[in-house]
């Protein structure tokens, strides 16, 4: 996990992204970005492998992170 995070300092150093990017930030923004594109959420729960939708369901109702918000717009 620590080699990932550190390569996607480096990508993002490379891309000019200037959030912290991290496999939690990355999983964040994957499942933000299905979300804004209108896929169930029980195809995001598979992908996220959560046992529920509930789980599902709670997390993404905790994207009000500026955070997330500004590493979901580097991504687009």
């Amino acid at each position: 996990m620590r080699a990932v995070n550190e390569n996607l300092k480096i990508i993002a150093e490379k891309a000019g992204i200037e959030t912290e990017l991290t496999t939690y930030v990355a999983r964040h923004s994957y499942a933000n970005i299905l979300k804004m594109k209108g896929i169930p959420t029980s195809v995001i729960s598979e992908a996220l492998g959560h046992d529920s939708k509930k789980t599902t369901q709670v997390y993404l109702d905790s994207f009000g992170s500026s955070i997330l918000d500004e590493a979901s717009k580097a991504i687009l």
